[in-house]
């Protein structure tokens, strides 16, 4: 799905991909983000509305589709070998480590940010090659955490 968001007088392009992956890559000006939507009792824990709308972004906000082509997307099958900080915080516990086989969706740390823990959880299968964090480390957004041998 492609959209052009304006918030106040600033427009964002972005582009979410398949809902039914885990995780869903969003792109947001030529930005790419990882998305873990997380379940409270088999339903999604917050709701969002593509209508024009959301709760969180101001009165303005207006959300348009965009054509299909205007929007470069990753090529198909392309597995990130590195998994970032998706916002600054503290490392509080390191789950992981270098050689070891993990699944999809394993927890691989846990990063604190203004006083809650976040799980940071494996994109995909692989084995761990190097993990780049410590507890106690401060991370900023985008920082390497974890990288994949595979």
């Amino acid at each position: 799905m492609n959209y052009i968001v304006k918030i106040d007088n600033q427009t964002y392009t972005v582009a979410i991909g398949d809902l039914s992956a885990r995780p869903i890559i969003a792109t947001i000006n030529d930005e790419q983000f990882e998305v873990w939507p997380e379940l409270e009792h088999g339903r999604p824990a917050a709701s969002a509305s593509l209508n024009g709308t959301h709760p969180a972004l101001p009165r303005q906000t207006s959300v348009l589709p965009l054509p299909q082509s205007s929007v470069p997307t990753a090529p198909a099958g392309k597995r990130s070998k590195v998994v970032r900080a998706p916002i600054p915080g503290t490392i509080t516990e390191v789950l992981v480590q270098a050689g070891q086989s993990v699944t999809a969706r394993q927890p691989l740390c846990l990063l604190e940010a203004m006083k809650m823990n976040n799980t940071i959880y494996a994109p995909h299968a692989g084995v761990i090659a190097n993990v780049a964090v410590a507890v106690g480390q401060h991370v900023k957004h985008s920082d390497i955490m974890i990288e994949f041998a595979d």
